[in-house]
């Protein structure tokens, strides 16, 4: 899996990464950014999230096997 969210910690960046095949988006999936369960303490204060990364699952809703 790659991941393709970043937290920018700077005014300005550039960023690329190698991806296998074009992006299909019916083939998204992802869980919240938030979900408590994984607790992530972020570097910085979060104040832009999209409507589809707000969207996403729990982890623990998400169908995800151990």
């Amino acid at each position: 899996m790659t991941l393709r969210r970043r937290c920018r910690m700077a005014s300005a960046a550039a960023e690329g990464y190698p991806s296998p095949a074009p992006y299909a988006p019916a083939s998204a999936r992802g869980i919240r950014w938030d979900d408590p369960a994984i607790g992530i303490a972020w570097p910085a204060p979060v104040v832009l999230v999209s409507e589809r990364d707000r969207s996403w699952p729990l982890l623990d809703s998400a169908g995800v096997e151990p």
